[in-house]
Parts: C-alpha cells; structure tokens; sequence
C-alpha cells in the first residue's frame, strides 16, 4: 500500500522520500514529533530565560541594597562619633573627682 491509506495506517502524518534506483536515500520526518520536539524546545529556552531574568533582577536589587547598607552605616558611624564626642566633653566619669572637673582646651 502506498499514498494516503499507508499514512493513516501508521498513524501519524509523515513526510517520506525514497530514491530507488540505483542509490537509496530515505528521508523521513514524523511533523507530529517535530512539533512536541520544537515546542519542548522552546520551552526550555523559555524557563531558562525567565530564570536568567530573575537572577539578574535579584542581583541588582542585592546591589542596591549592599549600597543602601554601606550608606547607612557611614552615616551611622557618623553619629556615633558626634555622641562620642559629646560624653568625652560634657561627662567626667572619673569618681575620684569630688571637686569637680577639670577645664579642658
């Protein structure tokens, strides 16, 4: 059998090219695997991009933040050493000081 009830037989549509004579070339190719084949495909390329985008996103964000911290804590810094400074001039702490504290320059 041969045309379109050998297809149906085999139950999936299919491009077939044979050669016969003296050479043989067979070249088949099932479109329906082709398809899940290309569509699996972009799949993968899909979710791998996606990911990728993520990964990306959530490595700038980390920057931002990283930057935002280093900011704070220079500034932090900052006003610890303003409050420091303050209690070094404002406060004696020695307690062997009963007549009150020295002036300092």
């Amino acid at each position: 059998m041969s045309g379109p009830q050998a297809l149906s037989e085999k139950g999936a549509r299919s491009y077939t090219g044979e050669i016969t004579d003296g050479d043989t070339l067979s070249f088949r190719v099932n479109l329906r695997w082709m398809f899940n084949s290309a569509f699996l495909l972009l799949s993968i390329f899909g979710a791998a991009y996606s990911v990728k985008q993520k990964i990306d996103d959530t490595a700038r964000r980390v920057a931002e933040l990283e930057q935002r911290v280093a900011d704070l804590k220079s500034i932090h810094d900052a006003e610890m050493k303003e409050i420091e400074a303050w209690y070094k001039k404002s406060l004696d702490i020695n307690p062997l000081n009963i007549f009150g504290k020295p002036k300092r320059k």
